[in-house]
Parts: structure tokens; C-alpha cells; sequence
């Protein structure tokens, strides 16, 4: 790979910096960047494949945005476009939160047996989940519950990828927006209205059924 630059210090115009790895010293070239580009940290999208050498100290030291390289993400990508291993998961993850649901019945609580049962029936399919992604698993997900590092990827980075040049096609203006996250009793409570509009629909449905089935008066 041809090496872009080679100069390591200060900032300088002109120099195309050869390390972008934070230190004290960078810390201050950091300062001297934003003042002299006339930027806000926000405006500065830093882009790095480590989280704490590169995503969180580029955060706390300048409030820099930031874009996590995650080069494994491209594979369980693949791996799910071409297995098409959300679909065949998608029943997967139901049969364990019955089955997550079913350890807080009073049955389990009170038969061992039943609980071990259960327990060894979740490991079995969370392996199964893990294997559709190689030997080693899924870098992000156990289970149904998220990795450490998936988490530590959802709490620092600002956006991730597993190639820079997937951002190309990218204004710079662009604004890439989170989604809006619901806390549990913010989501029954939506589920609760789906169910209500639902149900609402379908008894429309059957009076407008039953509108129609009436026997129209006949013309004399």
C-alpha cells in the first residue's frame, strides 16, 4: 500500500499526516486543526477502526463526530445476504423469548427439571444462531442479546462501517440521523394502540361487511 504521508507532530498546512493515533501531543494538534480550519468539533467527522484509541479519545478531546471501521461487519453482511440468516433467525429469536418468558412461570420456578430444560433449549439454539456465522460466531450478537462489543460500538461511534468508501456517494453536508430508541414502557404502550387500531379496522371491516350483505329494496 502506497503511503499517503509521513509527517508526525504539530499541525502544519500542507503536511498529510502519516499517524492519526491520539496522544498528548495530538491532543494539541488537535486544538490547532480546529482553530485554524475555523471548525466546530461537529463539524469533523474522525474516522478510525479503534474505539478507544481512535473513537473515544477523538470525542472527548476534540467532540469530533465519528466513524467506526469494523472490516467484519462486510463477512456477517455477506454471511446474511447470502444464507439469508435474518429469516430463518427471525423464528429463532421468537422461540427464545418464549422461551426467556417461560423461565418466570410458576412451573419452572418450581421444577428444577423444567428450568435446566428450558436453559439447555436456549443454548441450543443461541449456538445454532452463532454457527450460522462460522466457528467463531457473530462479532456483534450472542443470541438474542447484543456483544460487549456491539455495545461499546452502539455507545461511542457516531456511525460505523466496514469500509470508508461506503461513505463516497455522501455529501459532506449529509446528516446521518439515530433512530429513535423506546423505553420498554414506551413500547407496550405503543403496542397497546396498534392493537387497538387494529381491532378497530377489522370491526370496520365487518360492519361494512355486513352493510353489504343487506338485502337492497327492489325497484317497483
Amino acid at each position: 500500500m502506497e503511503k499517503i504521508g509521513d509527517h508526525f507532530g504539530p499541525f502544519q498546512k500542507r503536511a498529510v499526516y502519516s499517524r492519526g493515533r491520539f496522544s498528548i501531543d495530538s491532543n494539541r494538534c488537535a486544538t490547532a486543526f480546529i482553530q485554524q480550519m475555523g471548525l466546530a468539533g461537529k463539524d469533523i467527522l474522525y474516522v478510525g477502526d479503534h474505539i478507544f484509541g481512535d473513537v473515544l479519545k477523538s470525542k472527548k478531546a476534540g467532540g469530533w463526530r465519528t466513524l467506526l471501521i469494523v472490516p467484519e461487519l462486510n463477512r456477517e453482511m455477506e454471511a446474511s445476504r447470502t444464507m439469508k440468516i435474518w429469516s430463518r433467525q427471525a423464528e429463532k429469536f421468537h422461540e427464545l423469548n418464549d422461551l426467556n418468558n417461560s423461565l418466570n412461570t410458576p412451573e419452572a420456578k418450581e421444577d428444577v427439571g423444567a428450568k435446566k430444560e428450558i436453559l439447555r433449549e436456549i443454548a441450543r439454539i443461541t449456538d445454532d444462531m452463532e454457527a450460522e456465522f462460522g466457528a467463531m460466531g457473530s462479532l456483534l450478537r450472542c443470541g438474542w442479546r447484543q456483544t460487549y462489543f456491539a455495545s461499546q460500538v452502539k455507545k461511542y461511534a457516531d456511525i460505523y462501517t466496514f469500509n470508508v468508501y461506503n461513505i463516497v456517494e455522501y455529501s459532506p453536508l449529509h446528516c446521518f440521523n439515530s433512530p429513535i430508541y423506546l423505553l420498554p414502557h414506551e413500547e407496550k404502550f405503543l403496542h397497546n394502540i396498534a392493537c387497538k387500531a387494529a381491532q378497530g379496522v377489522q370491526g370496520s371491516e365487518e360492519i361494512g361487511t355486513q352493510e353489504e350483505g343487506k338485502a337492497q329494496p327492489s325497484e317497483t
